[in-house]
């Protein structure tokens, strides 16, 4: 099985990555630039890839069993010209015009989206449903949403504190919608989808 994590050099995708290749599962990441830092792994390789641009990306992704989206940004950033249209829509929408694109492939598409989003994070939320419906549209079944509600790991100081205190609180008042999962967890939770079994997060709830 080969399986291609666009985005994999990411906080999410780097979990990704780490479950399928210690599943014996060949993997390669595909994002715009390698960081200095990554997992070094005989089942993993790096690729860089302009997803605006034709090149071998494409190819690759309409031979491999599973082509998973984890690109996207959090916040629009005016500095670096980043808004939610040009990295977290466009970006997903080449990669399923490409999959589209070769009626002889049989790739499925993941995307990692949210169960939900607090009000001030509503142009974010809108974000997911587009690329979402843009999916449906364009592959029918063979799309597939996550619905994971934050994403939480020692290697990201920022929320691990909280993310531990939401997941504690989610058990103990039973918020279900709350989805707060360390990035192990949600990692397996892909991987089931990825060999044919089944995740709660690929209902939104």
């Amino acid at each position: 099985m080969k399986v291609i994590v666009f985005g994999g050099t990411g906080f999410v995708g780097q979990g990704i990555l780490k479950a399928l290749a210690q599943a014996d599962i060949e993997v390669c990441s595909i994002s715009r630039h390698i960081p200095e830092y990554r997992l070094f792994h005989p089942k993993i390789s790096y690729k860089t890839a302009d997803l605006t641009q034709p090149g071998d990306w494409q190819r690759f992704t309409q031979t491999c069993d599973w082509a998973i989206d984890c690109i996207g940004i959090l916040l629009p950033n005016p500095k670096k010209q980043q808004t939610y249209e040009n990295s977290s829509i466009g970006p997903a929408k080449a990669v399923v015009r490409t999959i589209a694109a070769d009626p002889t492939s049989s790739t499925r598409f993941m995307f990692i989206s949210a169960n939900q989003a607090p009000f001030f994070m509503r142009n974010y939320f809108q974000a997911k449903l587009a690329v979402e419906k843009f999916a449906t549209m364009e592959l029918g079944a063979r799309s597939v949403m996550m619905y994971p509600g934050l994403i939480y790991d020692r290697a990201r100081t920022s929320t691990y504190v909280v993310g531990c205190l939401m997941h504690y609180l989610q058990q103990g008042l039973k918020r279900d919608t709350w989805r707060v999962l360390p990035r192990r967890d949600f990692s397996q939770e892909v991987l089931k989808v990825v060999v044919g079994g089944t995740s709660s997060l690929t209902k939104r709830v």
